[in-house]
């Protein structure tokens, strides 16, 4: 069975959506193999689809990595240009600051300048034996 059309309630079709595996007539992987890699990434019944895409692109790009450019007579197919373009969108995916995985801005939380201050001022922290200069607080 290829894409449903139905995200809303149908996690393969939201892999699917996901790595733009949605063409009815040309499956990249069939539901058998979305199945067995959300199987992969379910823990405890909670199924983590970022990653679950992520494996899907990899199957996607070594289905792929063999596809080459043929030219017959006036037919002129570039089976090469999907394995780069999933290859791109697998490279997009796992970029740490806006693929799948990403995890947004970093936050550390409890920091606080006073809390700063008071450890560049406190005599009982050994502070860089190195650094010549003056102990300076943040405003």
């Amino acid at each position: 069975m290829s894409f449903t059309n139905d995200p809303a309630s149908n996690i393969i079709d939201r892999i699917r959506l996901n790595v733009g595996d949605t063409d009815t007539l040309d499956e990249g992987l069939s539901d058998e193999i979305y199945q067995y890699i959300i199987d992969v990434n379910t823990v405890d019944g909670i199924t983590n689809e970022g990653q679950a895409s992520i494996d899907a692109l990899k199957a996607l790009v070594a289905k792929y990595a063999n596809c080459i450019t043929e030219k017959a007579g006036g037919l002129f197919v570039k089976g090469s240009e999907k394995y780069e373009q999933y290859k791109q969108l697998l490279d997009d995916a796992v970029h740490p600051l806006n693929g799948f995985l990403a995890s947004g801005a970093g936050f550390t939380g409890g920091i606080y300048c006073d809390e700063i201050n008071a450890n560049i001022n406190s005599n009982t922290i050994n502070h860089n034996p190195f650094f010549l200069g003056e102990k300076t607080s943040l405003k």
